[in-house]
């Protein structure tokens, strides 16, 4: 759990410090590969993060459409309930939606925006890590990335 929240500081003081623009740019417009690419840069100096594209609408405001999404590949036992958990789900598809309850046989998770948890539990078969970042972008331009995705139940 410590590395975790060292690693979650170590983001809120970067995004603080060094991509102060972004906040301002995300209001005017950053784009898709400018957000893929600092991210990718700030990624490789973090051991365990990558760096996936945000598609779907059931995790909006927190992610959607075009932005980028920074993945830790944390312990399971850290994830606690409010975190975005990262999942494969029973049809291939990565899936990030918010963590509701911790239980023994695995994490009950729930797009925002869906009126349900989801149908299967995130245990360590599937999870593949927690949402530490998110980039919002005018999602202009193309990246290939993996996709994770805000899905609708």
């Amino acid at each position: 759990m410590k590395a975790l929240q060292q690693k979650t500081l170590f983001l809120t003081i970067f995004f603080s410090i060094v991509a102060a623009g972004f906040a301002q740019a995300s209001s005017s417009g950053i784009s898709l590969n400018r957000a893929a690419d600092e991210a990718q840069r700030l990624a490789a100096h973090r051991p365990g993060w990558s760096v996936m594209l945000g598609s779907g609408s059931s995790m909006n405001p927190h992610y959607g459409n075009g932005d980028i999404v920074i993945v830790d590949d944390s312990n399971l036992k850290s994830i606690r309930p409010g975190m975005i958990a990262v999942y494969k789900d029973n049809e291939g598809d990565l899936v990030g939606h918010t963590v509701v309850a911790v239980t023994p046989d695995g994490l009950r998770v729930k797009g925002i925006n869906n009126s349900g948890e989801d149908s299967e539990l995130v245990n360590s078969s599937n999870y593949r890590g927690v949402v530490v970042g998110i980039l919002r972008t005018d999602g202009r331009g193309s990246v290939s990335l993996p996709t994770v995705i805000g899905k609708r139940q």
